[in-house]
């Protein structure tokens, strides 16, 4: 059986790279070799807490977002040696589990899990293929119509991206977040983006008039109360109702979280969980890379070693950390 290097979390906190043997190519299956695998930081540093539901505090092959090359397909595929894939999800093998396993060198994946991609997006960007059709699908959710005021909470890799997506859609879009790093970032992107105050509706750049979609990409529940009240407020009883705000819960929370009833029926506010994505974002999203109506170089930088995991996740783990994301290159 075929071996690849990849990294392992041992939770909680620690990362190592090993060598791990991979199964059999079967049926609707191909061997790619990885070139790069990008990190999501928020379910990664969840997953090496053991704080992750469905992982906890179980040992795993980390990552569910990767650009590589067929090396061999079964015959049962549209798969061929030299194809260039975008993949989500690799086999498990040797009774470990596997939260989805694509930080690794080489990995057995389904036919199903990949999205054959033109050479031209072979570049560490196209390794967050998984995130951006997260973020399109939340944007899509809320039916973001161009020349609607859209405020972003939370300017972590989320966030910046679906800050991007609506703006690219006419949408007037805020950004906020706490970290000046992040609201810089946004920024150099064509963002109108605010270092947040105590409290977002008292931030420079807060619209007083409401915003018609507020995308929480927080994770954090001490922001909600804060974030309802970025919504417009309805006119008096009796008199014709324009549309309630459309609230998007797009940050991961490993716990319940609460909402005020009063605060939300008074805006009859609409809100939205979107859960993963759709095969059609996912392509849609290498679309807009492809045709470079979405452009990421700034939250990726450069590539890494897999070999520097350990420092990469300790930095992501900060609240106050130097970088979005990092994509690792393998090749």
């Amino acid at each position: 059986m075929p071996r690849t290097s990849c990294l392992i979390f041992n939770p909680p906190g620690r990362v190592e790279m090993t060598e791990l043997e991979l199964p059999e190519l079967a049926g609707g299956c191909a061997l790619v070799d990885t070139i790069y695998s990008a990190i999501s930081p928020g379910t990664e540093t969840r997953c090496l807490r053991g704080q992750q539901a469905g992982v906890m505090e179980q040992r795993c092959v980390p990552g569910y977002q990767a650009v590589g090359r067929v090396v061999e397909a079964s015959a049962d595929t549209d798969l061929k040696p030299g194809d260039l894939v975008f993949f989500s999800r690799a086999q498990t093998s040797g009774g470990l589990i596997f939260f989805n396993g694509t930080h690794a060198k080489q990995a057995m994946v389904r036919e199903e899990d990949t999205v054959k991609i033109s050479d031209s997006l072979n570049k560490p960007e196209t390794a967050l293929a998984a995130l951006i059709g997260i973020a399109l699908h939340g944007v899509r959710l809320s039916r973001v119509n161009a020349g609607e005021s859209v405020a972003v909470i939370g300017l972590g890799l989320l966030g910046q991206i679906s800050a991007r997506i609506a703006q690219s859609l006419g949408a007037k879009v805020a950004g906020f977040d706490r970290h000046s790093v992040r609201v810089a970032t946004a920024q150099a992107d064509g963002i109108a983006a605010f270092e947040a105050a105590e409290t977002l509706a008292t931030t420079t750049g807060a619209d007083k008039e409401g915003y018609d979609v507020i995308i929480d990409a927080t994770g954090v529940p001490a922001v909600i109360p804060q974030a309802v009240a970025l919504a417009r407020e309805l006119r008096p009883w009796n008199q014709p109702l324009h549309r309630g705000s459309r609230y998007v819960i797009q940050g991961s929370y490993p716990e319940d979280f609460c909402f005020n009833y009063q605060q939300v029926f008074m805006k009859e506010l609409s809100i939205l969980v979107p859960r993963d994505q759709t095969r059609q974002d996912l392509t849609d999203g290498l679309a807009m890379l492809q045709q470079r109506e979405l452009d990421l170089s700034n939250l990726v930088g450069d590539a890494v070693r897999p070999h520097d995991a350990a420092s990469v996740y300790a930095d992501l783990s900060q609240s106050r950390a130097s970088r979005q994301t990092a994509v690792f290159d393998w090749s």
